[in-house]
């Protein structure tokens, strides 16, 4: 419990100091405001004191939380639960989770319960709404969700660094993730679940990440729910050293990735499995493998990239198409550097896929390798 002479208070100013909790601390109250007073958050701790307990637990609208530390580190606890909650604003605080799950929980609506009933509400946009999670700093040890951002609608998760940890966007929609920085993900750095759909993931950087940069994958929890076009946008992301691939779409359809730079990823720049409508274009990928590798994939343009070879750095080919990838077209893109196989590789057994106008130059300038690290 916080405490408060008057009991129709709803603004909350914390003083510089560190603050025990031994219970959840529940706020079921609309309207409610925590705030440090001297806007530090490295001022100001609330530490759960119990290790069979969460942290924060929101089941209200219209919270506010700024400027404040949140320390839930014993396994198996959540630092901040948030359900059932629209309108929330979380700024400026640091949370510090542990190893063996969330640090971050927007779990959605409660009333939905796992199977036809969540589906359902996604179909009908019973989701929570207007969640704000920007300017905060979330440190993990799990290799799952660190963040997980579940069933939101127009949610914004905006200038945040991720350590340790990954983001999950789970079932959202019109929901926007923009200039956060993932550092050391023991997973990935961005997972997107399908369905979302109307997801923006742009200006991020992800750096040296064990699993894929950024990847997508069909739920399946809750039982298949059909495919209709995701409109997810993958734009102008910074991907340093993942340790598989840079990019990866599994079961897409209809996504933009452009004005990506992806560079130095241990297997492929841009893996793309049984997706259709992809459009990949004004990327620019060095140090790879394999530049961009489409399996069992259709109906998807591959157009006005650049690749880089960098020395001593050798890839295997630009793009790749497997047996069953067909009607995709590969045209206008630009290579450099040494290409130890073919360049383009395109099976007999594909349909329909037009590969032309690509272009290659064995040598590039250092000016263009050092502008590909910025």
């Amino acid at each position: 419990m916080i405490y408060s002479q008057n009991e129709n208070a709803t603004t909350f100013i914390f003083q510089d100091g560190e603050y025990y909790i031994n219970d959840i601390l529940n706020v079921t109250k609309e309207n409610i405001k925590f705030i440090g007073l001297s806007k530090n958050p490295k001022s100001v701790h609330i530490i759960q004191n119990n290790s069979e307990k969460d942290g924060l637990n929101i089941i209200t609208n219209n919270f506010t939380m700024q400027f404040i530390s949140v320390h839930v580190e014993y396994n198996d606890k959540i630092a901040l639960i948030v359900a059932s909650a629209n309108n929330l604003y979380i700024d400026s605080c640091y949370f510090y989770g542990n190893k063996t799950t969330f640090t971050i929980y927007f779990a959605g609506p409660k009333t939905l319960k796992a199977g036809q009933s969540t589906i359902d509400g996604y179909n009908n946009n019973i989701l929570d709404q207007n969640n704000v999670f920007k300017n905060n700093v979330v440190y993990s040890q799990w290799s799952g969700d660190a963040v997980s951002f579940s069933l939101q609608n127009n949610g914004i998760f905006h200038n945040n660094i991720v350590r340790g940890g990954k983001l999950v966007i789970y079932m959202c929609k019109n929901s926007d993730i923009n200039k956060n920085i993932f550092y050391d993900s023991i997973n990935t750095g961005i997972h997107i679940s399908f369905p979302s759909h109307n997801v923006s993931i742009i200006n991020n950087k992800i750096y040296e990440c064990i699993a894929s940069g950024i990847k997508s994958s069909n739920q399946t929890e809750h039982g298949f729910i059909g495919k209709s076009p995701y409109n997810l946008i993958i734009k102008n992301n910074f991907i340093y050293d993942a340790k598989i691939y840079a990019i990866e779409l599994n079961n897409a359809y209809k996504c933009l990735i452009t004005g990506n730079k992806l560079i130095s990823t241990d297997i492929y720049g841009i893996y793309v499995l049984a997706s259709s409508g992809v459009t990949i274009s004004k990327n620019k990928i060095s140090y790879f493998d394999v530049a961009i590798w489409f399996e069992t994939t259709l109906n998807s343009t591959v157009m006005n990239n650049t690749f880089l070879s960098v020395y001593p750095s050798q890839g295997k080919n630009i793009v790749k198409l497997s047996d069953d990838s067909s009607y995709n077209s590969i045209r206008d893109n630009r290579s450099k550097g040494t290409i130890i196989y073919d360049k383009y590789i395109n099976p007999s057994k594909t349909i329909g896929n037009d590969i032309f106008n690509n272009t290659h130059e064995e040598y590039y300038d250092i000016a263009e390798e050092m502008e590909c690290m910025k």
